[in-house]
């Protein structure tokens, strides 16, 4: 028996050790219910930047990472694939 692919989704999240989840969940509410939450929580306002500072770095890297390997993938030969 075939055992099912995971999702692109669900792989990043594995990788990221439910990080993906965590953008998905703030990112399918609006801003105001974020604001909201963030308020309820009540951080430091310079916490919420430097974690999106951090976010920031990892989006960035994440994208130099993405396009070297597709920059690899166009280099290599149809056999070398599979």
């Amino acid at each position: 028996m075939k055992r099912p692919q995971k999702s692109t989704f669900e792989l990043a999240d594995e990788a990221t050790d439910g990080l993906m989840t965590t953008v998905r969940e703030m990112m399918d509410k609006s801003l105001k219910d974020n604001i909201a939450d963030f308020a309820k929580a009540s951080p430091n306002v310079l916490d919420v930047y430097e974690v999106a500072n951090m976010m920031r770095f990892i989006g960035h890297q994440t994208l130099l990472a993405s396009t070297r390997l597709t920059m690899i993938a166009k280099n290599m030969k149809i056999e070398e694939v599979g």
